[in-house]
């Protein structure tokens, strides 16, 4: 089955603290931005930019969770 996008998906970066940790309400702030601008969705965590320094065992599973619960966005 392939998936039918349609609108605005912008690809957004990975908010970190200054201490390099995510900082997860900026970025959920960062998406409730693009949400109301009338963006159809978002396109998280690519494989270039700020994603290189992050633990690469890290499991992205309860940022994606953490996003979705903070935006109140349904994911497909």
């Amino acid at each position: 089955m392939k998936p039918h996008w349609s609108g605005v998906f912008p690809a957004i970066t990975t908010q970190l603290n200054r201490d390099g940790s995510l900082d997860l309400d900026g970025t959920a702030r960062h998406i409730e931005v693009l949400l109301r601008s009338g963006v159809a969705g978002t396109v998280m965590l690519g494989s270039l930019g700020e994603n290189q320094p992050l633990d690469p065992l890290w499991n992205p599973s309860g940022y994606l969770r953490n996003v979705v619960e903070t935006t109140k966005v349904n994911v497909a």
